[in-house]
């Protein structure tokens, strides 16, 4: 089948480099979800987590069931509905707290804008539809932007990528 992960990703940019628009990175950095990921995890869930990954390192999703996922929104959805029972804070970390910061950034890039195509992952399109309607407070987006160590007042920046 060749499905690729991010393959959307490339594909978007390789087209907005030949269209010659603006590129903008909106999404938090990974250093600081995996932070946040460490901190908020009990010893208990932390130790559950690596057992369930060693049981399961082998059992990969094959390019079939990956394609299922990725073009079957509720499948993915299930899917991620799974995990948020079984680990809450990593839902809430990976995928509620990014919905909610992608989405702010998105707007305050988009404010003005007459016309703004976002690529997001797939497993971030319900949460950001659903808090689409909502305000999402920049003392919220601080929050979510810095790890517990390391908080600051200062929102991050979207990294942009002129193509022309």
């Amino acid at each position: 089948m060749g499905v690729q992960l991010g393959a959307e990703f490339r594909g978007a940019f390789e087209e907005s480099c030949a269209q010659k628009s603006l590129v903008v990175l909106f999404d938090r950095k990974f250093s600081i979800t995996a932070q946040r990921l460490k901190d908020g995890l009990t010893r208990w869930e932390k130790l559950r987590l690596f057992m369930e990954l060693m049981v399961n390192i082998f059992r990969l999703p094959s390019e079939e069931e990956l394609a299922v996922l990725l073009r079957d929104g509720d499948a993915l959805n299930d899917m991620l509905n799974k995990v948020g029972e079984r680990y809450p804070h990593i839902k809430e970390v990976v995928i509620d707290e990014r919905d909610r910061y992608m989405l702010y950034k998105l707007r305050e890039f988009a404010e003005g804008a007459k016309c703004v195509v976002a690529i997001v992952g797939a497993g971030h399109i319900p949460g950001m539809m659903r808090l689409w309607s909502e305000d999402v407070a920049p003392d919220e987006v601080i929050g979510m932007s810095q790890s517990s160590e390391h908080r600051s007042k200062t929102l991050p920046i979207c990294y942009v990528l002129n193509a022309r």
